[in-house]
């Protein structure tokens, strides 16, 4: 373990199911591309999203899940956590640690937050699609 760097949580993914699952959640949320850099962060292409608090991985309905997928885009690494793991990832990281793009969604890409890299103004957290209870498995 590397002192320097915060655990990432929950289970890393087998590479190729990863790039499954990276597939699908771009196909759905990597929309706004046409005439920009291949390499620009997906959260950038989103659909018409809503800046939500990092917190809201902590409150219902977000809380309620079992599991949920943590995708680290510059990594390109998904790991499986609960809602729990993931918000201690994001309260207990060094500082260096925030020049990443983060996403987090459920099994059936229903909805996806954003916790973007640090920016001029700070970092964002976006939520893009429905997390109404009623969209849960």
């Amino acid at each position: 373990m590397d002192i320097d760097w915060t655990p990432m949580p929950g289970n890393m993914l087998a590479n190729d199911h990863a790039q499954e699952l990276i597939n699908r959640f771009r196909s759905i949320y990597r929309l706004h591309t046409e005439g920009r850099p291949t390499n620009i962060p997906t959260w950038v292409t989103f659909p018409k999203g809503t800046r939500v608090e990092e917190s809201i991985l902590s409150e219902p309905p977000i809380a309620n899940y079992e599991s949920l997928y943590f995708h680290i885009e510059n990594r390109m690494e998904v790991y499986v956590a609960s809602p729990n793991a993931i918000a201690r990832y994001f309260s207990e990281r060094n500082p260096w640690e925030t020049n990443w793009d983060f996403y987090v969604f459920d099994e059936r890409l229903k909805w996806a937050i954003a916790f973007t890299h640090e920016l001029m103004g700070g970092t964002d957290t976006i939520l893009v699609g429905d997390i109404s209870p009623e969209t849960r498995v």
